[in-house]
């Protein structure tokens, strides 16, 4: 009869004890995570594509993020040339009063000073700053204002200088995407080589003069400019919302696709967790029984 040792026996036993112990512990923290892949040496292949997963859904929550705040700062530049819009209408209709021969020049006067107002709010808008503080037609140099102003002695405006660049702010509205959310001045408040604040002045000067001006139709070209800007706006608004109607479908598909890969089976889990627990008492037992074995019962 093959005689076997109780030191053999015992580190067998142990053995298999020891690893079905490991199993069930490694077993119990899968299901407290929820989480069958926690560590890259869990499965190394699918660690690595979690990660890319991972980091593809934070490239598209941080373009989310700038969707919210591309959205607003084309809201503010929408709501500025709005008012802008307006006052330049208004601008046109005391031109077209100033014209007719039922105003004499004293009225005429009069109408130019709600004209120089109607000038003063206009560069007032155009230094407009967005939420962060930047001022929002001065391109790339938003941290300075856009229009800089020359006054006569009496503190009104005689001219405006761009001091700013001719580029658009853009963000990152999903990770292939980049929409502009500003506009230069030049592209809004000028109109080929003249600019509203110049026309406005001219207007108004002619008519403190007692005459009638004779620039509408150059304040007919800023008034497009300034159509045209929030043309463009409404336009960019519709691909910053489809962006994030993109951004989101996308984030929904990678954050499934990655729950199927590093998630864990919880209800299978439990039952392998229960099974192996069972198996493991049983192990268990037997190593209980054999500690107690005498080499003698082996001779």
């Amino acid at each position: 009869m093959q005689r076997l040792s109780t030191s053999y026996i015992f580190n067998r036993t142990l053995s298999g004890v020891m690893e079905n112990r490991a199993k069930l512990v490694d077993m119990y923290e899968q299901i407290a995570s929820g989480k069958q892949i926690r560590k890259a040496s869990d499965d190394p292949v699918l660690a690595a594509r979690i990660l890319d997963m991972q980091a593809n859904i934070a490239n598209i929550e941080q373009a989310e993020r700038y969707v919210v705040t591309a959205k607003g700062d084309l809201s503010n530049e929408e709501s500025v040339l709005s008012q802008v819009q307006s006052l330049v209408l208004r601008a046109r209709t005391l031109m077209l009063q100033g014209a007719t021969g039922t105003n004499g020049a004293a009225n005429k006067v009069i109408i130019g000073k709600e004209l120089n107002q109607i000038l003063e709010q206009v560069g007032g808008l155009s230094n407009a700053r967005n939420a962060e503080g930047a001022f929002i037609f001065a391109g790339y140099k938003a941290d300075a204002p856009a229009y800089s102003f020359t006054r006569n002695a009496a503190g009104e405006i005689t001219s405006a200088t761009y001091d700013g660049d001719n580029n658009s702010v853009q963000k990152t509205v999903s990770p292939t995407l980049k929409v502009s959310v500003t506009h230069p001045g030049t592209q809004v408040f000028s109109s080929g080589a003249s600019d509203l604040f110049s026309e406005l002045v001219i207007a108004r000067d002619v008519l403190y003069s007692g005459l009638a001006p004779t620039n509408l139709a150059a304040i007919d070209l800023g008034f497009d400019s300034i159509t045209g800007g929030l043309t463009d706006i409404g336009a960019r608004m519709n691909q910053v919302e489809s962006a994030q109607e993109v951004n989101e479908l996308i984030k929904n598909s990678q954050q499934m696709a990655l729950g199927k890969i590093r998630d864990l089976d919880l209800p299978t889990a439990i039952t392998h967790f229960t099974q192996l627990e069972a198996s493991v008492q049983a192990i268990n037992n037997t190593f209980a029984r054999v500690t107690k074995i005498s080499l003698f019962d082996y001779m």
